[in-house]
């Protein structure tokens, strides 16, 4: 759960229309896609909450050796 402040010390305050929000972050160094979520119209100073998901499995890197 992500949550924050429609307010202009977060650079919003600004009423928020219905609309859909994409969540990404940050993961060695690149970007990738971690879920997104459905906001309705906020107004101004009120709390935002974004459901981010659960997270079931992440993939892994490994090395193969060939002769």
């Amino acid at each position: 759960m992500v949550e924050f402040k429609n307010s202009k010390e977060n650079h919003l305050g600004l009423p928020l229309p219905r609309a859909r929000a994409f969540l990404p972050s940050r993961y060695r160094w690149q970007m990738e896609f971690t879920g997104e979520n459905l906001i309705d119209h906020t107004p101004g100073d009120e709390t935002i909450r974004l459901y981010t998901g659960n997270v079931f499995e992440r993939g892994g890197r490994t090395q193969a050796h060939f002769l």
